[in-house]
Parts: structure tokens; sequence; C-alpha cells
């Protein structure tokens, strides 16, 4: 069984082999991880994909969206990989499940999850237009570019002028991949205290300066005279300042009695939510779960600023433990 020690630095050192373009030697030391992660099983079937391999790309991606049902990017890369292999349907219906688990949101950004990267709703419809495209559906590709350019937030969205010109010609749309560096790393508090340090230096001989020291060596430590602690300096009676105890500013936090019961969950990570109906959080924040619904939200209120909002359960899956972990 790979230890939590070890799951963090195999998984650091796969993607610093990917950077590398060593696909080989980074898929090597991933696969020494026992029990991975979906995050860690989604980087193993990035990097087949870019190695070319798409069968096993294809099995890691299964079992990526297998143990977070609500990884975007990984139906996405699912279904880049099915398109490839030419099985369009398929292809086609995970591009709408990713495009549905936005829930109306314009783009989804996985920078607090690990990953530097923004996926966009456009850069799905596009590659949704594409296997309409394939599989003949021409006015279903054509809607899907429409809402796709009603969209476009970045210069690399130019690609979509250029589907809509491919499809009016008749020829085949070209599939939006993500970049070779979009994988999930491990959180960098985690990954800077691996490596050993040397905070004392490398030792050095000295030679003796006594003249009556005839070799080279330490002459050991020397006592010298302890100078005295400075004079401690008291507030003089006349400048203290009573206090008034019944003046004292309230806590922010209210009593434990006045807290909605539920599950407990502790923040590991500060989120900053994208809409009005998330909630709020910093690490170590203690937030309690009232309410959990059938799909994949809850209600949970923050005991540090009383905010009471909704959260996606993705966050506090016991599998992925993004931002949230179980205190029960």
């Amino acid at each position: 069984m790979t230890t939590q020690l070890e799951i963090t630095r195999f998984w650091n050192e796969g993607v610093i082999k990917c950077d590398q373009k060593d696909y080989t030697g980074a898929l090597e030391i991933l696969k020494k991880i026992t029990d991975p992660t979906s995050k860690v099983t989604f980087d193993i079937g990035c990097i087949c994909l870019l190695a070319g391999d798409l069968s096993n790309a294809l099995r890691h991606f299964d079992v990526s969206v297998k143990k977070d049902e609500h990884m975007v990017v990984g139906f996405f890369q699912r279904g880049v990989v099915k398109y490839q292999l030419g099985r369009y349907p398929d292809a086609l219906e995970d591009f709408s499940k990713a495009y549905s688990l936005l829930r109306g949101n314009p783009v989804i950004d996985y920078k607090q999850l690990g990953m530097k990267l923004k996926l966009y709703d456009c850069e799905i419809l596009l590659n949704r237009a594409a296997c309409n495209e394939r599989l003949g559906q021409v006015n279903e590709a054509t809607r899907d570019l429409t809402s796709a350019t009603e969209g476009k937030s970045i210069p690399a969205h130019s690609v979509i002028d250029d589907a809509f010109s491919t499809l009016q010609c008749g020829q085949v749309i070209r599939l939006y991949q993500l970049p070779s560096d979009a994988l999930f790393r491990p959180p960098g508090y985690k990954t800077d205290h691996m490596e050993k340090k040397n905070y004392l230096g490398k030792a050095k001989v000295l030679s003796s300066v006594k003249d009556q020291d005839s070799y080279a060596g330490f002459e050991g430590a020397l006592k010298y005279p302890r100078s005295p602690s400075p004079t401690r300096k008291t507030v003089p009676e006349e400048v203290k300042v009573p206090v008034d105890s019944t003046k004292r500013p309230k806590s922010p936090i209210a009593p434990p009695s006045k807290l909605p019961k539920g599950t407990q969950y502790q923040a590991i990570f500060d989120f900053t939510p994208s809409t009005q109906w998330e909630i709020a959080l910093h690490e170590d924040d203690i937030v309690i779960v009232t309410e959990k619904g059938t799909d994949g939200w809850f209600t949970a209120t923050n005991t540090r600023t009383r905010q009471v909002s909704f959260s996606n359960q993705n966050l506090v899956s016991p599998l992925t433990l993004c931002f949230l972990c179980s205190r029960d």
C-alpha cells in the first residue's frame, strides 16, 4: 500500500517527467501508486493520450470519472479519446455530459484544484459540433457553433470562427484539445518540504592562529562573561488606563448552541466563490452541512462567517478531498 508521502512524491516526479516530454518515465513513476486518486488517474490518462496510447488513456479516464462523477475535464478528455477512436456517438455523449456539469457557468477554473486550466463552455460546444458534423447532423453542429461563438472569451477562441468556415465548406471540423501541461499537480505546501535542505552548509577546517600551537585544528569553545540583561521598563501608574470589562468587544463567533445541527467539515484550502450562491471558505474553516441534495449540491453554514449557502458535493468527496475534509 502506497503511503501518502510516497503518493505525493511519485505524483510530483511523474508530472515533472511529463513536462520534460518523458512520457514513458512519467507513466513508470505514476503507476507505482497502488490506489491512485481521481486526479492521479486523470493525469495518467492524459499522459497516455500524449503518448498516443488511446486504449490505456480511455481506460484511465473511465476510472477517473467513475471516482469523481462531477469532473468536467475528465468527461471532456474522455470525449477527445473516443473521438480519435472513431466512436463519435459516445464522444458526443461525453461532451454533452461535460457541458451539463457546468450548470450554466461559462467557465470552470481548476487552479485551486491543482491544475492551471480554465475550461470554457464554448470549447466544449466546439467539440460537440465536431461530433455532430461527423455524424452528419449539420443543423446541430451549426447550432453548437453559434452558441460557441457567443461564448468566446480569449484570443485562442478564434478557432471557433475557423470551424464555421470549415463547416460551410463541407470539411471536417478540427477538434479542440487541451495543452500538454494540463495536469493536476500535488499542492505546493506538500512538495516544498520533500527535498532535504542543508541549512548549516559544508563544514570547513580552520587553522589555529595561536603562535604556541604547532598543529592545525580547533581550539574549542571559549567562555566569555555574560553581559547584564537590560532593565525592564514598567508603565508608570499614572499612565495606566483602567479597563472596563463590560465594554470589551463581543466575539464575532456566536456560541456553539446557536449553530445548526449537521455534519462538520473542515476546509483545507481557501475558496473564492464564482457565483453568489456558493459559500466562501478560508483554510481551516469549519462548516456544518445541514442538507445534501441528490443532484450533488448541499446546504452548508460557515461557522466563522455565518454564511449559509450552497456548495458542490464534489468538494467534500472522500475520494478527492479537494477543499473540505470530514471531521466526523
